[in-house]
């Protein structure tokens, strides 16, 4: 009897997120970004959160995500370390790119995960990463070719982090006839 695991993978339930009954995320518009941006750095604490938002052709090009649902997530984060967890369930390879910015010419890529195989769980670091910004963007995608096409998401702002923590999670889903969005997972949480 072995008392080990070969290639141990980390733990991802996603059959809550399978068939999942949520409208996926439609961009607020500019001006509706710039007021909860504004209203995070003024320390309003209550828009922290996601909110998905138009990414610019020329930031797309330069991410190489095509796809007519291409967008980002603007995530408002509190003025506290976040803890920020990837995970996938998917045939297709998943990416994740954390951004500081949206400017296609300025913007640094602080985090880019990628599956290294189908029906792989690990995306980023086994037991993720902690971040200290007070706003990231993310955009998640599947591989097709030398590209990859943007995925459909749902933002759950009201996720229950759990054990005294608060937070909310990205789900994004590759497959626009199915309703499962486990394909990519981005799920950020803080002490409350």
């Amino acid at each position: 009897m072995v008392a080990w695991k070969r290639f141990p993978v980390p733990e991802f339930n996603y059959e809550p997120l399978r068939d999942l009954n949520a409208e996926p995320a439609k961009p607020v518009s500019e001006s509706e970004a710039q007021t909860l941006l504004a209203k995070r750095n003024a320390g309003d604490l209550s828009v922290c959160g996601g909110y998905a938002v138009a990414a610019s052709p020329a930031l797309l090009d330069r991410l190489m995500i095509r796809g007519e649902h291409a967008h980002a997530v603007m995530c408002l984060l509190p003025p506290a370390p976040v803890h920020i967890l990837g995970r996938s369930w998917a045939w297709r390879l998943q990416a994740a790119w954390i951004l500081d910015g949206l400017d296609a010419g300025k913007t640094n890529i602080l985090h880019h995960w990628k599956t290294t195989r189908p029906m792989n769980t690990r995306l980023g670091p086994d037991d993720g990463i902690t971040l200290d910004a007070r706003v990231c963007y993310v955009l998640t995608g599947n591989k097709y070719a030398d590209h990859w096409i943007s995925n459909r998401s749902v933002i759950e702002n009201e996720w229950d982090a759990g054990a005294g923590r608060k937070g909310f999670r990205i789900l994004a889903g590759s497959d626009p006839e199915l309703n499962d969005f486990h394909h990519a997972y981005v799920a950020f949480d803080w002490a409350r």
